[in-house]
């Protein structure tokens, strides 16, 4: 259609007025202050450019010249501060492009070009204090039906991780669909499926779209929520600093970033673990909703379009440091989720 071109191009603007490059500097100071030893992405965006063809949209993505990396960012940000992460990436999880009026895309003399956006799940590791030693991708069954022109397909992503004590764990980050009409549900069940078999300690985090209280769709028989709570602990809910942490809400910012103050309605992004002892502890905060410590320097945009989640989870033996789950919405730019755990033994 002919709005297409115009539409991608406003759309665009948007995402280069989102600014990844000054966000990640509020992003890396979060993981410098968590000092995790995982850190889970989701929606890590490559934007990408061609020339403009309409053909694409039959034919399928071309254009090739990047004009933003997320993870390459991020993990500049990170090494300027002096913390050593290496960075692996899953499947593509979405790659979408069109014809656009760019920069102006009400002035089509002004600009002509193909607009790409490939976003990815993935891991950083701190290469300080541990090593991937094991690596699994999980591309949904179950997925939302945008139509033929739309690829959007969610998933997850695990790495074992070995410390520098030799203990092992299995950090799963998940990203499920926005839709409660059955899909959310078929998901979970699939996550679950796919780490039953495993052995020895487990995490589970990352952007689930399910909040504690949510009423299933009538077509599921359970929300995401209760369907991993079944199986794991919420690391929120054991939460020894519960009383000066608050709720944990984590959604959620506007899509521009542009908002005053924040307004966390839900809690969306959870940690949760299965396999450590009883005694284990947890501390957790919420980063990204605070706007002195959240926003870009000239105090204009929030990290994330969702406030992050830190677990400190102390097991009574050596264990790691685990954070998870930043997500980066595309078209809009923002971080949609900020999860850090850390272990430690007592």
């Amino acid at each position: 259609p002919a709005g297409i071109p115009c539409l991608t191009g406003d759309m665009f603007r948007q995402f280069v007025a989102a600014d990844f490059t000054s966000r990640a500097e509020v992003i890396a100071d979060f993981i410098k202050d968590a000092k995790p030893t995982v850190v889970g992405l989701q929606e890590v965006t490559t934007a990408l450019t061609g020339p403009f063809n309409t053909d694409v949209l039959e034919t399928g993505p071309t254009a090739s010249e990047v004009h933003t990396n997320y993870m390459s960012i991020l993990l500049s940000k990170l090494k300027e501060r002096g913390l050593n992460y290496n960075g692996s990436v899953g499947p593509l999880v979405a790659d979408n492009e069109s014809p656009s009026f760019y920069p102006d895309p009400f002035d089509p003399t002004k600009g002509m070009i193909n607009i790409r956006i490939q976003t990815r799940n993935a891991m950083l590791i701190n290469t300080d204090v541990a090593s991937l030693v094991g690596w699994g991708e999980l591309p949904f069954e179950t997925q939302e039906d945008f139509g033929s022109a739309v690829m959007f397909d969610y998933g997850a992503i695990s790495a074992d991780v070995t410390t520098d004590v030799g203990e092992t764990y299995h950090v799963v980050n998940a990203h499920l669909s926005v839709s409660s009409s059955g899909v959310q549900a078929a998901q979970a069940d699939e996550v679950l499926d796919w780490i039953a078999k495993q052995d020895g300690p487990l995490i589970l985090l990352g952007d689930f779209n399910s909040y504690e209280g949510q009423v299933a769709h009538p077509s599921e028989q359970d929300t995401p929520y209760n369907i991993f709570t079944n199986k794991f602990t919420d690391a929120w809910k054991v939460n020894v600093d519960a009383e000066i942490a608050g709720p944990g809400n984590t959604f959620g910012h506007n899509a521009t970033l542009t908002n005053d103050a924040a307004n966390m309605t839900k809690r969306i992004d959870f940690i949760m673990y299965q396999g450590l002892s009883n005694s284990t502890k947890v501390k957790a905060k919420v980063y990204g909703a605070d706007p002195t410590d959240s926003k870009t320097a000239d105090g204009k945009l929030w990290a994330s379009d969702h406030a992050g989640v830190f677990a400190h989870i102390a097991v009574p033996n050596p264990a790691v440091r685990v954070s998870a789950a930043f997500g980066v919405s595309a078209m809009a730019g923002a971080v949609t989720a900020c999860i850090m755990t850390t272990l430690s033994f007592i």
